[in-house]
């Protein structure tokens, strides 16, 4: 009789137990200009950790630019990347970011 009522406490525990989804990991990017960067004189890391915001695998991914332009303004050619979850997504579109 133990075993039947230790089973059946040990049955109620996992079907009680709510199984949660891991956090969505999104990869969101930032279009670099030439020299109209938010980050300005610091690296972009350093411009995002002072922001506060949670994010991991910080890169910049090349890309091919088919127009001359060197306003301030314009491309560079290279996008920030990040991966974020959770509210650091909407914390990193507030600054310009987008999802990829």
């Amino acid at each position: 009789m133990t075993k039947i009522a230790f089973l059946t406490f040990c049955l109620y525990v996992l079907c009680s137990c709510k199984l949660t989804e891991p956090s969505q990991v999104t990869e969101m990017y930032f279009t670099e200009t030439q020299c109209a960067n938010p980050w300005k004189d610091e690296t972009a890391e350093s411009w995002l950790n002072s922001k506060k915001i949670t994010y991991s695998d910080l890169r910049f991914e090349s890309y091919k630019i088919d127009f001359v332009c060197q306003a301030c303004t314009c491309p560079s050619g290279r996008n920030l990347i990040v991966k974020a979850h959770g509210e650091a997504i909407s914390q990193l579109q507030k600054l310009g970011f987008q999802k990829k």
